[in-house]
């Protein structure tokens, strides 16, 4: 689980075959800002990010960081364009690409 001031993350094996889902929640908080403000929070989220990426951590903390820096990045126009009603559970289906062994995002709200 990664919990952040800003939302809350939740990864889980599929049940019916290989890959995760991952379910991201937005906090109160976060949601009663203005679009301005919620664009503020994230992109000091995504510096902060980036900055933790380039340490030295494990390799699987750097691919979860990855996955969640990718998801944050693909919502963050639609966010910032009040298109996406961040009080929905956005789920997000991590498949497992068997060729090269790298995940793929689709997901929904």
């Amino acid at each position: 689980m990664v919990v952040t001031d800003l939302f809350e993350i939740t990864m889980e094996e599929k049940s019916n075959g290989p890959g995760s889902v991952v379910h991201l929640n937005f906090f109160d908080i976060f949601q009663m800002h203005t679009l301005e403000k919620q664009r503020e929070e994230l992109d000091s989220y995504l510096t902060d990010l980036a900055a933790q990426i380039g340490t030295d951590v494990s390799e699987s903390d750097r691919q979860g960081m990855q996955m969640v820096q990718q998801i944050i990045q693909q919502l963050y126009p639609h966010i910032l364009e009040g298109k996406l009603d961040l009080s929905d559970t956005f789920i997000i289906e991590i498949a497992q690409d068997t060729a090269n062994d790298s995940g793929h995002l689709r997901g929904n709200a």
